[in-house]
């Protein structure tokens, strides 16, 4: 059985919705919201530009978070971050999936992903990481067409508060300017130290 929200009376999927009205059923034990007419509202965002490509062009490091460049990708630090440290890494070329990367590049990235983690572990004092890549804009990545990688910080006593729960937000307790100086030092610590293919890049 089909109820609307808006009137006490049962529908089916066949009778007609007005703008923004909601029906709710039962299922499986749990209430599920019908509401068609909002799939509109959940289309990516249409976009003049690809942010990560207009930030890289631009070379304003400390204004756009970016934390480290290589030959040939480049270290955010999320300007939205879930915790502290929680990085992106970015291609510069503007690809949609891993296979349109060049051996080269995937090899490069997985060796910034790991030189990420341990930055993580060793300097911020996160116990683990999320790792992860949202690939298509059916993952809810913000940017779909250029692909990124998440590095996200997990540390001890992290919990989440009443504001995360009732408003589905998250409070930023840290010094966002102060991370990023002091991720920007441990990656040219770290690149001091290995200089294999993790070079300097003139992008």
């Amino acid at each position: 059985m089909i109820w609307c929200c808006a009137i006490v009376a049962p529908l089916s999927f066949s009778d007609e919705l007005a703008p923004g009205q909601i029906l709710m059923m039962q299922t499986m034990g749990k209430q599920v919201l019908y509401a068609p007419k909002r799939d509109a509202i959940y289309k990516p965002l249409e976009r003049t530009a690809c942010p990560f490509c207009v930030q890289i062009a631009e070379n304003q490091d400390e204004l756009h978070l970016v934390v480290k460049r290589f030959e040939h990708c480049v270290v955010f630090m999320s300007l939205y971050p879930l915790t502290k440290g929680h990085m992106l890494i970015v291609p510069y070329r503007h690809v949609k999936s891993l296979t349109q990367l060049s051996p080269e590049e995937r090899a490069q990235i997985i060796e910034v992903l790991n030189m990420s983690v341990e930055i993580a572990h060793n300097k911020l004092g996160a116990i683990g990481c999320n790792v992860g890549i949202n690939m298509g804009p059916g993952t809810g990545a913000t940017v779909p067409d250029h692909l990124h990688m998440q590095v996200l910080p997990r540390y001890p006593n992290f919990d989440f508060t009443y504001i995360h729960l009732i408003s589905n937000n998250s409070v930023i307790t840290w010094d966002m300017p102060q991370i990023w100086r002091d991720l920007h030092k441990h990656f040219e610590d770290a690149t001091g130290n290995n200089l294999t293919e993790l070079k300097h890049s003139d992008h």
